[in-house]
């Protein structure tokens, strides 16, 4: 829109001088720059930041008789709790996993030692009912994070973050083992499933 201005080389009779000079103000106002938001004024409250949930589709996982259930990204696989090898474990990994990977000799190994360059897995070893206050296993953090973990080459189960925590009224351990070209979000996805974890009803 144009501002046109007045010259001031002519006099101008007192009605047109008065028409003029409404004109006038209503250009003014049109041309002063608009709305409060134009000036760089809040025009109403400031749209809410929320965090993305580290884990989007998203799968489930329940074992009434361990007492455990938890979630898991969608295209991720799981090797339910082990039958025969005490404490029970079970692997969900971003690779086909099957049960028998979690039985016999160090159950889990075999599942972790096919782990992607891009994948990642978490190894969930389950020591039963927690035994508070005497159980040695902290509680969990509100979010798993890596720095969390004691990073190590395992025996059994190879470079891998070592998590001892209880929750949802078990005390466990976790190994989360991470291909070397894995992006961020897969070890997210990977942590996401321990910050999960909940009693299952039976």
């Amino acid at each position: 829109m144009l501002c046109y201005g007045i010259s001031r080389g002519k006099r101008l009779q007192p009605v047109k001088r008065l028409v003029i000079l409404m004109v006038w103000t209503l250009l003014a106002t049109s041309c002063s720059g608009g709305s409060p938001n134009d000036a760089g004024q809040s025009g109403g409250s400031s749209p809410t930041t929320t965090l993305p949930s580290r884990i989007g589709h998203k799968g489930s996982f329940t074992d009434p008789l361990a007492g455990i259930s938890f979630h898991y990204p969608v295209g991720w696989f799981v090797a339910g709790f082990s039958r025969t090898v005490s404490p029970k474990r079970l692997v969900v990994a971003s690779y086909p996993v099957t049960g028998t990977q979690v039985e016999g000799d160090c159950g889990g190994m075999r599942a972790l030692t096919t782990l992607p360059a891009r994948g990642a897995a978490v190894l969930l070893i389950d020591y039963g009912p927690t035994t508070r206050p005497t159980s040695r296993f902290p509680p969990p953090p509100r979010h798993f994070l890596l720095r969390h973990g004691t990073y190590a080459n395992y025996e059994c189960f190879g470079r891998s973050y070592l998590f001892r925590f209880r929750a949802a009224g078990h005390d466990l351990q976790a190994h989360i083992a991470v291909g070397q070209l894995a992006a961020p979000a897969r070890r997210n996805e990977a942590l996401a499933i321990l910050d999960s974890l909940v009693r299952a009803p039976r």
